[in-house]
């Protein structure tokens, strides 16, 4: 179950960092993001 749950976690916080990534390329502007 615990190996599950940190792979879960993973996953996610994958995913935010790409979705965080893509947006920063598509925007040249930062500011939204600080």
């Amino acid at each position: 179950r615990c190996t599950l749950v940190v792979m879960a976690i993973i996953m996610l916080l994958l995913s935010v960092l790409g979705l965080s990534m893509y947006l920063s390329e598509s925007i040249p502007r930062h500011k939204y993001f600080l």
